[in-house]
C-alpha cells in the first residue's frame, strides 16, 4: 500500500483528519443500525411470546371447561338419582350410580352424598366406621345456605380422607318440598389437576396457574415445592394485581414472579362459569434465548466491524510513517552494518573460487594478521588466501571433489594461528561456508574469524595452575582430601591420606567421610559443618579415623569450602597423622601420674616441732603431747626398735654394764 507524501516525507494532515472523521461516523452507524435491529428483534419475541400464552390459555381454559362441565354432569346425575330415590329401596341405586360415575370420570378422586346435617351418607372410597361429617367445610355450608348456589367449586384444603390437597365440586340436594336434604360433592385432588396441567409445553422455565374467583390458589405449575402454603393464597401484587383491576376478560404484561423471582411474559384470562382465573407465563430465559444467540453474533460483528475500521485506519497511517521510516532506517542500517563489520572482534572475509581475497573486515587486517598490501574492505581482492594462511587454503581447496552442495565445515571449527607482521602469533578460530552456484561449482567460501589468543593464555596459564595444584595437592606429606559438601563423598584424596585411613585413593573414591567417622563423633562433626558453611572454613580440631583395619587414628583436621566450575559446593580438608603425638601425651600423663604417687608415698617432717626440754614429747597439732617415737613412727616411715644406752644402763643397772678399760 503506497501513498503520495509531501516532499519533506509528512502524512498530509488534512487527509489524516478526514479518514479519521470518516472511520468514525461509519462505527456510529454501524453501531445505530445494530442497537435498531436488535431491539426490534426482541420486540418481535416478545409478541410472539404473548401471542403464544394467549393461545395457552385459550386452550387451557377449554380443557378446565370440559373437566369442570364433565364432573358437573356427573353431580347433577346423582343429584337427580338422590331427589327420585330418596327411600330405602333406592338407596342402593344410588351408590351404584356413584361408582359408576367416578369409574366414568378418571380425574374424579371420589363422589359422595351427605345429609342434611353434613353427615357422608353414600360415596366411594369411604372409610370404615362412623359417618364422616362435612358440616364444617365452606362447600357444605354455602349450598346449606343458598338454595341458588349451583356448581359450587370450593378453596382448596386438606382432604380429610386423602390427606392432600383437594378441590370440592358441590351441589345441592332438595326434598320435594324444597328444604335441604344435603349435597353431592365430587373430589379432584390438585395432584391430578397439576398432571392435567402438564400437557401444556410452556418451556423449561415457564409457569401455569389457576385461581379460583376470590384469586385463591388452586394449583401451579412447575408445583411449589416445599412451599405447599401457598395454596390457597389470595395475595397478588405488581403488574398481577393491575391486570385484575383492570377488569378485562385478556390482559398480557411481563413481570418477575413473586414465588421464583423470573421474569415472564403472562396472558390473564378469567373464566365466567366457573369463575376461574388462569395465569400462563413463558419464561424471558426461555423465549429470548434465541435473540441472546442473535444478541452475540451481533455484538461480535459489530465489533468485528470496529476492530476492521480500527486495523484500516491504523494500517493506512502507518503505511504513511512507515515510507519515512524506512528511509531513515536502512541508512541507520547501512551504517551500523558498516561499523559492525569495520569494527567486531569477530571479523569476516570472503574469497572467490580461486582463492583471492574478495573483502576482509579493517579490525582483521589492523591485527597484522593480513599482508601490508591488505587494507581491509574491498580492497584485498587481489591478495590471495594461501599466502595468507596456506594450511587454510589447502583444506579449502578440496571442496572441489565434493558433491555439489556439500558444506564439510559446517560443524568444524578450524583453530589455525596467523604469524603477525609484528612477530607474535595470533590464535584464531575460523568457521568457513562454501558458496556453489546453480551449475553445482564452488563460487567462493565465507568465513567468520575470532581471535582466540586471549582464550589460548587463559588455557595454558589454567594447566599450568592445575598442574601446581596437583603437585601440591598429590605430592603433600599430609593428608589432602576433597570432598562433595552434599553428601560428603570422597572426590579426590592424596596418597598420605590414603596411608591415614589404610584404604587405597580408588577404595576411598567409593566411601564418604562418615564412613571414617565413628558415630561418637556425629555431634563434633555437624558443629565443625554448620562452621564451614557460615564462615567457609572449619577446623583444626581433633577426631579420630576409622583405620581398614578397625583401629581408630588420631588426626587434626582443618578445611576449606571452595565451589567447582559447576557451581558444586566441596570441602577441601588437610590431615594430620598425630598418633606418635597422642603416643607422647599418654607416655607423659603416665609419668606425671608415677611421680604424683611417689610423692603421695613419700612423706618429711618439716618447720618447727615444739617439744618438751624434759620429758622430751613433742605436741602435734591439736594441742596433744605425744612420745616421741610415737610422732615420728604417725608422720614419717620411719620404726622404732627400743634398746638402751651404755650411759643409761650404767645409770639404771649399775654394775650390769659392759666394762670399758
Amino acid at each position: 500500500m503506497r501513498f503520495h507524501l509531501d516532499p519533506e516525507g509528512r502524512s498530509p494532515s488534512a487527509l489524516s483528519r478526514i479518514l479519521v472523521i470518516g472511520l468514525v461516523l461509519f462505527d456510529l452507524l454501524i453501531l445505530a443500525l445494530a442497537g435498531w435491529s436488535l431491539r426490534q428483534s426482541r420486540r418481535q419475541h416478545v409478541e410472539r411470546a404473548e401471542t403464544a400464552t394467549h393461545h395457552l390459555a385459550q386452550v387451557l381454559e377449554q380443557n378446565i371447561l370440559a373437566t369442570v362441565h364433565e364432573v358437573d354432569l356427573s353431580l347433577l346425575a346423582v343429584k337427580d338419582e338422590a331427589e327420585r330415590n330418596d327411600l330405602p329401596e333406592g338407596r342402593k341405586r344410588i351408590q351404584d350410580h356413584l361408582e359408576a360415575q367416578v369409574s366414568r370420570v378418571q380425574i374424579l378422586h371420589g363422589l359422595r352424598t351427605t345429609d342434611a346435617d353434613g353427615l357422608v351418607t353414600r360415596g366411594t372410597a369411604l372409610p370404615a366406621g362412623p359417618p364422616l361429617s362435612v358440616a364444617d367445610r365452606d362447600y357444605f355450608q354455602i349450598q346449606k345456605d343458598s338454595p341458588a348456589t349451583g356448581l359450587f367449586i370450593s378453596r382448596p384444603s386438606i382432604g380429610r380422607l386423602t390427606g392432600k390437597w383437594d378441590l370440592h365440586l358441590s351441589r345441592r340436594i332438595e326434598r320435594p318440598d324444597g328444604r335441604f336434604a344435603g349435597i353431592v360433592y365430587g373430589t379432584i385432588t390438585l395432584d391430578e389437576l397439576s398432571r392435567s396441567l402438564n400437557q401444556i409445553d410452556v418451556g423449561p422455565h415457564g409457569s401455569i396457574s389457576l385461581r379460583g374467583e376470590d384469586l385463591s390458589l388452586l394449583v401451579r405449575y412447575p408445583a411449589l415445592t416445599g412451599r405447599e402454603e401457598m395454596l390457597g393464597n389470595r395475595t397478588v401484587s405488581g403488574d398481577f394485581l393491575n391486570a385484575i383491576r383492570s377488569g378485562q376478560a385478556i390482559a398480557h404484561f411481563t413481570a418477575p414472579s413473586v414465588l421464583d423471582g423470573a421474569i415472564r411474559t403472562y396472558t390473564l384470562r378469567r373464566m365466567n362459569n366457573p369463575r376461574f382465573h388462569i395465569l400462563v407465563g413463558l419464561s424471558q430465559q426461555d423465549y429470548l434465548e434465541d435473540w441472546r444467540r442473535e444478541r452475540l453474533m451481533a455484538g461480535l460483528a459489530v465489533f468485528g466491524v470496529l476492530a476492521l475500521s480500527v486495523l484500516i485506519g491504523w494500517t493506512v497511517r502507518w503505511a504513511w510513517r512507515q515510507q519515512v521510516a524506512d528511509r531513515a532506517q536502512l541508512a541507520r542500517q547501512e551504517e551500523k552494518y558498516r561499523m559492525l563489520a569495520e569494527n567486531a572482534l569477530d571479523v569476516t572475509w570472503t574469497a572467490d573460487a580461486e582463492g583471492f581475497l574478495t573483502y576482509v573486515s579493517p579490525t582483521l587486517v589492523h591485527h597484522g594478521a593480513m599482508p601490508p598490501e591488505v587494507d581491509g574492505g574491498t580492497s584485498g581482492s587481489q591478495t590471495p588466501l594461501g599466502r595468507v594462511h596456506a594450511q587454510l587454503w589447502s583444506r579449502l581447496d578440496t571442496v572441489r571433489t565434493l558433491p555439489p552442495g556439500s558444506q564439510p565445515f559446517k560443524h568444524e571449527v578450524l583453530e589455525l594461528a596467523f604469524q603477525t607482521r609484528e612477530g607474535p602469533l595470533l590464535h584464531t578460530e575460523v568457521r568457513v561456508r562454501v558458496l556453489w552456484g546453480p551449475d553445482g561449482r564452488v563460487q567462493g567460501f565465507q568465513g567468520v574469524t575470532r581471535d582466540i589468543t586471549e582464550r589460548k593464555a587463559a588455557e595454558k596459564a589454567l594447566r599450568e595452575s592445575e598442574g601446581r595444584f596437583r603437585t601440591l595437592f598429590y605430592d603433600a606429606p599430609v593428608g589432602h582430601a576433597l570432598n562433595r559438601l552434599s553428601d560428603g563423598w570422597f572426590l579426590a584424596s592424596n596418597d598420605a591420606f590414603a596411608a591415614i585411613t589404610g584404604y587405597t585413593t580408588d577404595e576411598l573414591n567409593a566411601l564418604n567421610y562418615w564412613d571414617l567417622t565413628p558415630k561418637d563423633y556425629m555431634e563434633q562433626e555437624a558443629a565443625q559443618l554448620q562452621s564451614l558453611k557460615t564462615t567457609g572454613h572449619y577446623g583444626p580440631y581433633e577426631k579420630e579415623y576409622l583405620h581398614k583395619d578397625g583401629r581408630r587414628i588420631p588426626v587434626l583436621l582443618e578445611g576449606s569450602l571452595v565451589t567447582d566450575p559447576d557451581g558444586t559446593d566441596l570441602i577441601l580438608s588437610v590431615v594430620s597423622d598425630i598418633t606418635e603425638r597422642k603416643q607422647g601425651e599418654l607416655a607423659r600423663e603416665a609419668l606425671i601420674r608415677e611421680l604424683k604417687q611417689a610423692l603421695e608415698d613419700v612423706r618429711t617432717l618439716g618447720g618447727l616441732l615444739p617439744i618438751c626440754s624434759s620429758c622430751k614429747k613433742i605436741r602435734d597439732d591439736h594441742g596433744y603431747w605425744n612420745q616421741i617415737e610415737a610422732y615420728i613412727s604417725e608422720h614419717s616411715e620411719a620404726e622404732f626398735t627400743h634398746g638402751i644406752c651404755p650411759e643409761c644402763a650404767e645409770k639404771l643397772y649399775p654394775g650390769m654394764g659392759p666394762k670399758h678399760p
